[in-house]
C-alpha cells in the first residue's frame, strides 16, 4: 500500500464515469473512446481501432471484450463505445488502446473521449509544454516476487503543463485523446509529497526503457496546450543508406489515405505497385488485383472514404522501405452530424 505524507484532499475533485478507487493515492490509466475496431488476419485479438474522428490506433481486444462480441458481429462491424487502457508504444502511432469492454453510450454519452490517469509525476518538459506521469502496480507483490513479472511501471506522455515543482508529486488528471496525443483537460493534486512504504520491494529495472512519444518543442511555452499531431518519425542520426545497417525484426505499420495513390502500375502476376509519401518518407507498397479493387471500389461507390493499409517495414530503399505483406480495409466517412462509421471492406 503506499503512505501519503501532506495528503491534499481525501477526494478527487476530476467527475469521471468510473467506480471511486479505494485509495487516494491508487495509480490508474483508463478512458472512453467511440470507435470501430477492425481485427488483424492473423489474430482477432489484435488489429486498429478508429476513433469518431478519423484517428488510427493499434488496439487489443481483450477477451471480456470478445466475449461480448461473440455471436454478435454487428459489434464488430460497427462503430462502439469502448472503455480502454492506454498505453505508449515505441512505434508510430506511438499509442496503444487496450480495447476492455464495450459501454451503454446512452449511460456514458458524455465522458466519450475522457481519460483518467492518476500516477506520479517523473519528467516535464515546460519548453515543449509536455510532462510524463508513471502508473505503477497498486497490489504488493506475492511472496516469491513472480507477480512483478504480470505488471511493470509505465508511464504515459501528455500534452499540457501543471506546475514547475510537479516531480514526484501524485496528480490524478483528467485527458481527451486528440490524434495520437493524450491532451490535459484538467488536474488535481492529491499528494505533495508522495513516497512508498518499504514493505512494496520496487521492481528491478529492466534493460529496456518504457518507451516515450517524441517531444515536439514549441517556439512559445506560455500556451497552455499544444495539441500535437504526429503522423511519423524518423530516428535522427541514423543514414537510411547504409548498407551495413540491419534490422532484427519486423515493424508493423498502418497508413491512412483519403485519396487515390498516383502513378499506379501493373507488375507480374495483375499485382498492383504505387506509393505513398509518409512525410518525406516513401512507402513501396505491392497487391494482389483483389486486394487493391477495394480502393477503386471505394472511390467509385462512396464521396468520402478512408482506407487503412497495413503491413511489415521491410527492406529500405533509397527513399524509405518497402511495405510488405500489405492489406487494405476502407470504409465510408460520414458526414460529421454522424457518429456511426461503416465498414465497406475488409480485408
Amino acid at each position: 500500500m503506499a503512505l501519503e505524507k501532506n495528503l491534499e484532499s481525501k477526494k478527487t475533485l476530476i467527475k469521471k464515469p468510473f467506480t471511486d478507487t479505494d485509495s487516494p493515492t491508487t495509480f490508474q490509466a483508463i478512458g472512453i473512446i467511440r470507435g470501430q475496431y477492425f481485427p488483424s488476419q492473423d489474430n482477432p485479438r489484435e488489429g486498429i481501432v478508429v476513433t469518431e474522428s478519423g484517428t488510427t490506433l493499434s488496439a487489443h481486444l481483450r477477451q471480456s471484450a470478445q466475449k461480448q462480441c461473440a455471436g454478435h458481429p454487428e459489434k464488430i462491424t460497427e462503430s462502439q463505445v469502448w472503455s480502454c487502457y492506454p498505453r505508449q508504444i515505441e512505434e508510430a502511432p506511438w499509442l496503444k488502446l487496450t480495447l476492455k469492454n464495450i459501454r451503454s453510450p446512452q449511460t456514458i454519452r458524455e465522458h466519450i473521449n475522457f481519460f483518467l490517469i492518476r500516477g506520479v509525476i517523473v519528467n516535464q518538459d515546460l519548453t515543449a509544454n509536455t510532462f510524463e506521469i508513471e502508473i505503477r502496480r497498486n497490489l504488493q507483490p506475492s511472496k516469491n516476487g513472480k507477480q512483478w513479472n504480470k505488471f511493470k511501471p509505465f508511464t504515459l506522455n501528455i500534452v499540457g503543463s501543471l506546475p514547475s515543482d510537479s516531480i514526484n508529486q501524485f496528480w490524478e488528471l483528467a485527458c481527451s485523446l486528440d490524434g495520437y496525443n493524450l491532451v490535459l483537460e484538467d488536474s488535481h493534486l492529491v499528494s505533495a509529497n508522495f513516497v512508498e512504504s518499504d514493505d512494496v520491494a520496487l521492481p528491478e529495472p529492466t534493460s529496456t526503457p518504457t518507451p516515450k512519444a517524441p517531444l515536439v518543442k514549441q517556439a512559445n511555452s506560455s500556451v497552455k496546450k499544444d495539441r500535437l499531431t504526429i503522423q511519423a518519425h524518423t530516428p535522427k542520426n541514423i543514414d537510411l543508406g547504409d548498407s551495413e545497417m540491419t534490422t532484427a525484426g519486423k515493424l508493423e505499420l498502418t497508413i491512412k489515405i483519403n485519396s487515390f495513390p498516383e502513378d499506379v502500375r501493373t507488375v507480374e502476376n495483375g499485382w498492383k505497385h504505387f506509393e505513398l509519401d509518409c512525410d518525406g518518407v516513401i512507402a513501396s507498397i505491392t497487391v494482389k488485383p483483389k486486394i487493391f479493387k477495394k480502393l477503386e471500389d471505394a472511390v467509385a461507390n462512396y464521396p468520402m472514404w478512408v482506407a487503412a493499409i497495413a503491413g511489415k517495414m521491410g527492406s529500405r530503399t533509397k527513399d524509405g522501405f518497402v511495405l510488405e505483406n500489405a492489406s487494405i480495409t476502407t470504409f465510408e466517412r460520414k458526414p460529421k452530424e454522424s457518429s456511426q462509421e461503416s465498414v465497406t471492406t475488409k480485408v
